[in-house]
This record gives C-alpha cells, structure tokens and sequence, in this order.
C-alpha cells in the first residue's frame, strides 16, 4: 500500500476524530499556501506536516517542489508517493523541463512516462539519442518531423541530428513543406524550401507564389506540366483562388485541367471547393458543380442538400438527401428535411410519417415536426436513479475529497482541473456518478460537461439547470423578453459557468466581449469598474439580455436573425442577409456558410423550448422562429 492510500485511509476517517476541525485545517492551508507562494525559495515549512492528513496536502506539497526543482529525492518521493494525483503529473512535467535544462538524460528517461507535449517528447528521443538509442530516437523524430505547426525549440537539436542523418529524405521536406502550405504556415514553408536542393527550390517558390497570389495560378497553361509536383501547385492554386474569386477559378479550373496530370482524388478535392464556394455565395448553380464529384466525402454530401436547397428544387433535395451515409440521415437535421421535401413534392403520408417519428426527438427540429403535425412538443425526462449509498461511497473517493476542498477554500480554478483529470481516470458508470456529485455540489456547468461525456441525454434536471433564476427573470422583465430565450443562450455560451473565459476573450455566463460589456454599461447607465465586472452573474446576465434585446431591435424582432447575430455579429447577419433575398427561415438557417452559427442556432432556439416546458410557459413556439428571412 502506497503512503498516498495510507494517508487517505486515515483521512477518510470523520474530522470530529482528528485533533484540529475541518475548517481549522482549511485555515491552516491556505496561510500555508499563501506563504509558499510569498517564498517560494524558503524551507518546507514545519506547519504544513500537521496537514499530513488533509487532501490538500499533496497540493502543498506540489505547489512547493515546483518551486525547488534541486530537490530530487524529494521529487522522486512525491512522484511515487502520490502517483495517482494530477500533481504527480504536473510535477513530473516540471521536472523533466529542468532535467532537459541541465541535460541529465539519463534521469530524463528514468522519469519520462508517454505524454501529448511535444517539447518534453521531443526530449526524450533527442536523450535516447544521446545515451545509445541512435536508430529507434531518429525514426521516431522521423515522424515527429511531418507536422505543419511551428516545433518547440526544444525539438530543434532533435531535427538537426534527424537532418543530418541517414533517415532523412527529400520525400519528408516536401511531405512537410506540402502540409505547411496547406495550413497556410508560410513563414514555414519559407525556411523548409531552403533546405531544398536548386531545382526543387524553384518548384517551391512557384508554390509559394500562387499560394500567396491566387491570381497568378491564370499563368498556368505556360507551366510546365510535365514537372512532378505541377499539378499539386495547380489544384491548391485553383482553391485559394475560389475563396476569392470562384467565377474566375471555375473558368482557369475548366479551360487548363486537362493539362495536369491530376488524380481523382485532387479532381474531387477541387470540385467540392469549388461547388462549396458557390454554395456559400447562394449560387443555385452549386448543386451542379457538387454533383461533379465522383467520391463524395460526409460534408460534399451534406452540402448537396443544402445546395440543392438554395436552387428550391425539392427533387433534387431528395436525391441528395437518399445519397446521405446510413449515419447521416438519422439526424433530426436531415429528418426534418426529407419530411420537409416529402410534402413539397405532394408525398403527404410519407411526410406525416417521417414527421412523426421526429416529433419525439428533443431539438429544435423535433418541435417544429411537432408543431406542424399538432403535436404538443414533450421532454421525456428520465431523471438517473442511482443508489444513495454508491453515490456516498464515490464521494469518499481520494481524488473527490480533493476536489471537494478545493471548491471549499475557493480554488475553483484548480478544482475544475483536478475534476477534468479525475474523469479521465473514470469509466462509464463512474462518469454518471461524478455528474450527479456536481448536481449536488450545484456545480452545474461540470454536471453537464459530464453527463454528456456518458451520453445520457435524459436527465433534464441535470442537462437544463435553472440557476440565475432571480436574475435572469429581471432581466427578462427589463428587456421585455422570455426567460427561456435568456437562459438557452446561457446554456449554448457558458453552460452555466460564470468564470467561463474564451479564448477570443469572452467573458462570463452570456460570454460577453470586453468592448461589448463596457458599451452594455453605457447604454444602461451602469457602472463599469473592470472586465472582471462581466464575471459577476447580476452583471452579465444585465448587460447579455440588453445586448439581444438591442439585436432582436435590430432585426425587427426575427428571433433567428437575432441569435444568429448575437453569435456572429450584427454586421455578418447583414452581409449574409444581402447576398441571400427572401427565403423560408429554415433554409436560410440550413445554409449559412458557418457551421457554427447553424449549430449555435438550432441549439439556442431548441434549448428556448425545452426551458419553456421546463418552466410551463407557452408564450413562445418552436413556428414563431421561421418567419421568413427578408432581403436586407
């Protein structure tokens, strides 16, 4: 038995048994950690062993060695003392970087375990090649070579060896250099081509040319097109092109491509390219250039259906819609419209049908099929039932108890971290039962994240918490807006975090930007200290509902047209609105070119009705989202 199941074995034991109570040993550690933090450098401090038996003592521990690296038998104690902790993995982490900085290799591979970091991999082969494992490290940085992103400094003397060695070949320089040019890594790409010998130097940079003057690729009939690698230039010439300028990239595509000796698989790469760009112009002339291609992946499929939609030729959504993957057509999305389609070309009983068997679905589409048969849309709430005594017995777990107390001494950024590494270590049934913990700590955004990674969708208490509700209901007065719409955008933003932060910046349970929370504050009057003012529900729930009130104004109250901005911005809608005339709803939302924002949509208007049923209001229905889009 490890000391680590030692000291939680006499953890487990009730506090009341203990010398000190449990909030004398929350004091205690957090004037510990504050210290640590304050002297890093200083001696482990006598008071933290009184904490010994409290589950944040290894957090200490962590918290101090990570500070004093020098300390490898004290490392190497804790590695092995509490292996089964996520601070084993991240002290480890930091160990290894300082084991690399003093070029210890051998102690290196002594405590290096498989990880995703690619600096501390690219160590450890560049160790192995230092310490007798010469051929295995290079043909593992072989593969570690081909990537498109920028490597870590620390894989460069790893590279170097690789470069010199007998294991490179001109074939890895251009399968790199190819991805780098896809990914649009041209700095890259620059420094690959010159290690290129002359000739291939000069197919290289016509690459780089037509990669970065799309135009240019018009020149190619004075190409030679006997050069290997010519046709590759051409192709991903003609797709660059069509973001810009698809007229003129399908009239170079279709006057010069027989030249090139391109394969089917390029041929079918450049067009679904060029069919999707129209596609994404409402061109109707896309469902044809779509139809050219020969081996259709997953989304060249899908975009047929929406291709198809664009031209309103309901036979042809039909077709498309038969020529989905048996995977595909069982989502509401496509079941929505093949009963759609089925009625607009007289097939009434199979529309009904297909209507139906959707109304029992919980989404958006679901409800529409339910509203257009006469249907009242249902939940179907199937709450968990679990054992109160298993769900006890989970909740005396050691990783648990550590998370508890870190949300007790208000850690929360590192109690969400701790509980992303617990459930890695979970499996299926465990997973539920960690969902139901964080219900009952009223951890809502964890319950859900959670649940979901189960895949038990039926627990709508859980899925669809009412938390906020005060505010929430305040500002649904003020802005003259149901509740529902308010908190579907808090679930489809933040699931109910309110420290959510973006990585585009957001902030907050209505993920707010800085400059559109401080314009919120201006219009309502209201102060603005900080950003960190978003972070506070009151506020930013105050400042969300204001600003999709101001969309929804915008918008001339079309719901759709309103949410669609609040994820993508006012002045995208409009750009969208004037290429796209007069259309249905439905369709205009089934073929906007951001798949996010046709995501985002049916998601936040779906989880609008599953919180009107939830709170038994009926002011707002499912229908009253499809009011025709009109020309801006």
């Amino acid at each position: 038995m490890t000391r680590f199941v030692l000291v939680f074995w006499f953890f487990m034991i009730p506090f009341a048994a203990a010398s000190v109570s449990l909030d004398e040993q929350r004091s205690a550690f957090l004037s510990v950690s504050k210290n640590l933090s304050a002297q890093p450098q200083a001696p482990w401090p006598d008071e933290a062993e009184a904490l010994k038996n409290y589950p944040l003592y290894p957090f200490l521990r962590y918290q101090w060695l990570k500070q004093n690296l020098t300390q490898d038998q004290a490392i190497e104690r804790f590695l092995m003392d509490y292996s089964d902790t996520l601070y084993s993995a991240l002290l480890r982490r930091d160990y290894l970087f300082y084991l690399a900085g003093q070029t210890r290799w051998p102690e290196y591979i002594k405590i290096y375990k498989p990880t995703s970091n690619r600096a501390l991999v690219c160590h450890y082969h560049w160790a192995r090649l230092n310490t007798g494992y010469k051929e295995s490290a290079l043909q593992e940085a072989k593969k570690l070579w081909v990537t498109s992103d920028t490597t870590p400094q620390a894989c460069e003397s790893l590279f170097e060896g690789l470069i010199h060695s007998g294991y490179f070949s001109k074939e890895s320089l251009w399968e790199r250099f190819e991805l780098s040019i896809k990914k649009n890594r041209t700095t890259l790409a620059s420094q690959l081509m010159a290690l290129m010998a002359e000739p291939d130097q000069a197919i290289a940079s016509l690459w780089l040319k037509v990669h970065n003057d799309p135009p240019s690729v018009s020149g190619a009939n004075n190409w030679n097109a006997g050069i290997s690698g010519m046709e590759k230039i051409f192709a991903q010439g003609i797709v660059r092109l069509a973001d810009s300028d698809v007229d003129k990239a399908i009239e170079v595509w279709d006057s010069t491509s027989s030249r090139f000796a391109l394969n089917p698989e390029s041929k079918d790469y450049v067009e679904g390219r060029l069919g999707l760009a129209l596609a994404f112009k409402k061109n109707p002339a896309s469902f044809s250039r779509l139809s050219r291609v020969v081996t259709p992946d997953s989304s060249i499929r899908e975009w047929k259906v929406r291709a198809a939609l664009i031209e309103r030729n309901w036979q042809h959504v039909l077709n498309a819609l038969d020529s989905l993957d048996a995977q595909q057509i069982k989502l509401p999305r496509w079941q929505y419209w093949r009963a759609r389609t089925l009625k607009a070309l007289g097939q009434i009983d199979s529309s009904l049908a297909v209507y139906q068997a959707l109304a029992q679905d919980r989404s958006l589409f679901g409800f529409l099929a339910a509203e257009k048969i006469g249907l009242k849309p249902e939940l179907k709430d199937r709450p968990l039932l679990i054992d109160p005594a298993v769900l006890t017995a989970f909740q005396t777990k050691p990783d648990l108890l550590i998370v508890s107390e870190l949300r007790a001494v208000n850690q929360r950024s590192e109690a969400g971290q701790y509980w992303q590494y617990l459930l890695s270590k979970l499996d299926k049934q465990q997973i539920l039962l960690a969902a139901k913990t964080a219900q009952q700590w009223g951890w809502h955004h964890n319950a859900v994240t959670t649940i979901a990674r189960a895949e038990y969708w039926d627990d709508l208490n859980l899925r669809f918490p009412l938390d906020f509700m005060d505010d929430v209901n305040q500002a649904a007065v003020t802005n003259q807006l149901e509740p529902s719409l308010i908190l579907g955008l808090i679930r489809r933003e933040s699931i109910f975090d309110p420290d959510a932060l973006s990585p585009a910046g957001a902030r907050g349970l209505m993920q707010l930007m800085p400059g559109t929370g401080k314009q919120m504050a201006s219009a309502l009057n209201s102060p603005w200290g900080s950003v960190d003012d978003l972070l506070r529900p009151e506020i930013n729930i105050k400042f969300g509902s204001h600003y999709f009130r101001q969309m929804l104004d915008r918008f001339n109250g079309h719901f759709m047209l309103a949410v669609a901005a609040y994820n993508a911005g006012p002045s995208k809608v409009d750009s969208w609105l004037s290429t796209s005339g007069a259309m249905p709803a439905d369709i205009w939302m089934e073929t906007l070119s951001y798949k996010e924002t046709r995501e985002y949509i049916s998601a936040v208007l779906g989880y609008a009705i599953i919180y009107q049923l939830k709170l038994n209001r009926d002011e707002l229905k499912a229908s009253q989202f499809m009011q025709d889009v009109l020309m801006k």
